[in-house]
């Protein structure tokens, strides 16, 4: 673990310690985020490992998330095309990334050899779907294609053919 994590990790507790919620959650996202960008692919146990630890930032970021307000379940941050505009992200789509990510993870852990296709960080839910299915791991894609709505119809049409 680097240093810049760990000074994720403790400004997380520090917000948190003081019931500042939504900044903890702030942190944590910006953690998941900076760590998704550092997914690079060279080795298929490097990126399980950081998939994971991302993995990990989003669940801390949304259990931060729910100890708000209904109202307040929302973060701010800099918007990634234009950093002088902001971008709002709510409770839901912060689990939609959350829910990516887990699928990456669970790929990976079964089928290291995945690695290169899903250490993109930029991946449609379709995509992942697509590539969840291509790997067998067709109780992973149920639960993905549930959780973030999608049609299921390739999935069963998948799974009827095998």
């Amino acid at each position: 673990m680097t240093s810049t994590h760990s000074c994720y990790d403790l400004l997380y507790s520090y917000h948190v310690s003081h019931s500042n919620y939504r900044k903890g959650a702030t942190v944590m996202y910006e953690a998941a985020h900076r760590t998704g960008i550092e997914v690079a692919g060279d080795s298929s146990m490097d990126t399980v490992v950081h998939l994971c630890k991302q993995r990990d930032y989003y669940v801390a970021s949304l259990c931060s998330l729910k100890l708000c307000r209904h109202d307040y379940q929302w973060l701010v941050r800099p918007d990634s095309s234009n950093k002088e505009d902001l971008e709002v992200l709510s409770y839901d789509e912060i689990s939609k990334e959350y829910q990516l990510v887990s699928a990456k993870c669970q790929l990976l852990w079964k089928h290291p050899e995945a690695s290169p296709e899903v250490a993109r960080s930029h991946m449609s839910s379709q995509e992942m779907m697509s590539l969840l299915l291509q790997y067998g791991l067709f109780d992973v894609a149920f639960q993905l294609g549930r959780s973030l709505r999608l049609s299921l119809d390739t999935t069963y049409d998948n799974l009827a053919t095998r």
